[in-house]
């Protein structure tokens, strides 16, 4: 059985991507803040982590090929959203469970964060109401990208309101370290994060429109 990467864990970006992905997790239905949320968490049960190396993904890019796959449905009902069985076919069993109460009503967030590879390490997380996907988010820690500078040219270039899709903003600054998707009432809310030398940069997009972006050096 492979160990745990201790160093993965000790990492700043790990916690800023967690907190990132639990946020966005903990806030799906409410968009017009994006990654806020007024709702308090009535209960929360976590099983304990599950350490079983997955066998179902082989490589980061089958990994992101999954991903891609799960469908995110309504955040009322999970409508159109892929099941937890489609999921669990596709990704294995999950790592860890955790049952969350959102304003009365039960969420289920299912996590998956050890795989074969050392680098770059991956936590993937599904949320489901009615057993069927209303938000998923995907993290990558990857040593090898923090050190690169980011194309602040391109970045500036990005107009508020203009279209991209998700693989526009691939081919313009490569894979992001860590997406959130998820579907309100207002649409569908896609957000983009990447840890760089030069700083984290942060694109949301609401129905392939750019909504914000946000450089942040801190």
């Amino acid at each position: 059985m492979r160990k745990w990467n201790k160093k993965f864990y000790r990492d700043k970006y790990f916690w800023i991507g967690l907190l990132c992905i639990t946020l966005a997790v903990v806030s799906y239905t409410y968009f017009k803040q994006p990654f806020h949320s007024t709702t308090s968490t009535k209960d929360i049960e976590s099983s304990e982590l599950d350490e079983q190396v997955n066998e179902k993904i082989g490589s980061v890019s089958e990994l992101r090929e999954a991903f891609e796959a799960i469908q995110v449905g309504k955040e009322e009902t999970g409508e159109g959203g892929s099941t937890r069985k489609q999921v669990n076919s596709s990704l294995g069993s999950p790592n860890m469970k955790m049952e969350d109460y959102l304003e009365g009503e039960k969420v289920l967030t299912y996590t998956w964060q050890n795989f074969s590879w050392e680098s770059p390490m991956p936590m993937l997380s599904v949320s489901y109401k009615n057993d069927k996907v209303v938000n998923k988010n995907l993290y990558f820690s990857n040593e090898k990208m923090k050190d690169q500078m980011f194309n602040q040219a391109d970045f500036d270039a990005l107009q508020l309101m203009d279209t991209y899709t998700r693989e526009d903003l691939v081919e313009i600054f490569g894979y992001p370290d860590m997406e959130s998707v998820a579907q309100s009432e207002m649409g569908v809310y896609e957000y983009y994060n990447w840890f760089r030398s030069n700083g984290i940069y942060s694109i949301n997009l609401q129905d392939d429109q750019l909504k914000e972006k946000r450089h942040n050096t801190d």
